[in-house]
């Protein structure tokens, strides 16, 4: 993805700042380096270590301190100031400093415990980032914004509280705890990022409270460990794959007075009111009557999802639609579906047979790719669907197709790749399996007993 090209070359422009800083730094008073940022106010920062040298152990910094006669009040710390200080245990910050920069302890994996004081602001980028050693920190009622991959890979960390003063969560900022079981998100959140707790594994249930207006991609993907969620009433945007390979996932509720999204009829997923489109849902989903659409993405990694009904009222299956839901064994598609997306069933490894009615006109790159049980493929309709070289990857299923048009599948563009292609017996017209009224043998050898018998008084149409 894109964020995170941005983040390596973020992260090799601090270095390169670090290395200049440190290098250039103004002073150091008892071990610790600093760097004047307001000559006039005599205003300092913590910097860099000098020539590689680490920050090691207990490290308590002062609100002030003095250099060749002049006091400097300690404001913030600067970007990289601790990164990869592997063998720093504990931090004091002292009230005063407003600001942490970006990847201030960026790499300390020893690190135990930081104390951040009520006057510090904002937790820049990457700030904690990959500090896997400690199990709580608590956030002050100052801060008002966590950064971009703030904690992101913090293993270790089970807990966290934030407070009141937080108005937004950025991208990233807890991708990667895995320890993360529990998260409290205040009233003033109005937004969570995209990625912002991407792989919290260990993430049970989290309350997304009724002042968040928007929820980002990939919010939530892979809280594997997550079993409810509830969207309330202030939600107007939520992004793809917000909950993509949530596979424990089995109950999704939109609170009745959102105006954008609603989960009707009970049915365990989120749709878009205005459009019909079901755009997530989970292993328990039944999805309605009234639904038009299956957004790309819906049930992405839901591999919890053993059977799935979609109504006569669907015409499209978005792109990665079911994509990885390897439990999945039964699917019925409905006689309205006109298209299949791109990828919309590969890696359904649980699914033997496929039914694609007589409505569907294309089927998108990969649709049915790596399913590998698949043994059999039933296509209804006698003009063969548009599909490409790598809609199946496995051409030995047995490939069923309407009376009469076997030749066209065999001549059409990659449907001729079935090794095995077999005509499907006209059926009655309650079947209607080829989209005309057929009449069975059955039916005639009773008509015409009945007619030289003389034992009916029936009238019978010859057509």
């Amino acid at each position: 993805m894109n964020v995170f090209y941005l983040r390596k070359l973020l992260f090799a422009v601090v270095l390169l700042l670090c290395s200049t800083v440190a290098s250039a730094h103004d002073f150091e008073v008892d071990g610790i380096f600093y760097n004047i940022t307001d000559y006039d106010d005599k205003v300092a920062y913590v910097g860099c270590a000098e020539n590689g040298n680490k920050y090691v152990g207990f490290v308590t910094i002062p609100s002030s301190v003095t250099y060749n006669g002049d006091t400097y009040k300690v404001r913030g710390i600067a970007n990289g100031a601790f990164q990869d200080c592997t063998g720093l245990i504990g931090i004091t910050i002292p009230e005063g400093v407003t600001d942490l920069g970006w990847f201030t302890f960026n790499g300390c994996s020893n690190l135990v415990y930081v104390i951040i004081p009520n006057s510090v602001t904002s937790i820049g980028n990457y700030a904690f980032e990959n500090c896997t050693g400690f199990t709580s920190i608590t956030i002050p009622n100052g801060v008002t914004s966590i950064g971009f991959g703030a904690f992101i890979g913090c293993t270790g960390l089970t807990s966290i509280e934030i407070p009141n003063s937080v108005t937004s969560i950025d991208v990233s900022a807890f991708n990667g705890c895995s320890g993360l079981t529990s998260v409290t998100i205040p009233n003033s959140v109005t937004s969570i990022g995209n990625y912002a707790f991407e792989n919290c594994t260990g993430l049970t249930s989290i309350t997304i409270p009724n002042g968040v207006t928007s929820i980002g991609f990939f919010a939530f993907s892979g809280c594997s460990g997550l079993t409810s969620i509830v969207i309330p009433n202030s939600v107007t945007s939520i992004g793809d794959n917000a909950f993509n390979n949530c596979y424990g996932l089995a109950s999704i509720t939109v609170n009745s007075g959102n105006s954008v999204y609603d989960s009707r009829e009970g049915c365990n997923a989120i749709i878009e009111t205005a459009t019909n489109t079901l755009i997530a849902g989970c292993k328990n989903t039944i999805i309605p009557g009234s639904v038009t659409s299956i957004g790309n993405y819906a049930f992405f990694g839901r591999t919890g999802l053993t059977g799935i009904v979609i109504p006569n009222s669907v015409t499209s299956i978005g792109e990665m639609a079911f994509e990885g839901c390897s439990g999945l064994s039964s699917v019925t598609i409905g006689d309205g579906v006109t298209s299949i997306g791109e990828w919309a069933f590969s890696g359904c490894t649980g699914l033997t047979s496929i039914e694609i009615p007589k409505s569907v006109t294309s089927i998108g790159d990969h649709a049915f790719s790596g399913c590998t049980g698949l043994t059999e493929v039933y296509v209804k309709a006698k003009t063969p669907p548009t599909i490409d070289s790598s809609t199946f990857n496995d051409y030995t299923a047995t490939l069923y197709v309407p009376y009469g048009t076997k030749s066209a599948y065999q001549a059409a563009n990659y449907w001729e790749n079935f090794t095995n292609i077999v005509e499907m017996e006209p059926e009655s017209a309650s079947g209607d399996v080829n989209g005309d009224s057929r009449v069975s043998v059955a039916d005639i050898t009773t008509v015409v007993d009945a007619i030289l018998n003389e034992s009916t008084d029936t009238a019978y149409d010859v057509n």
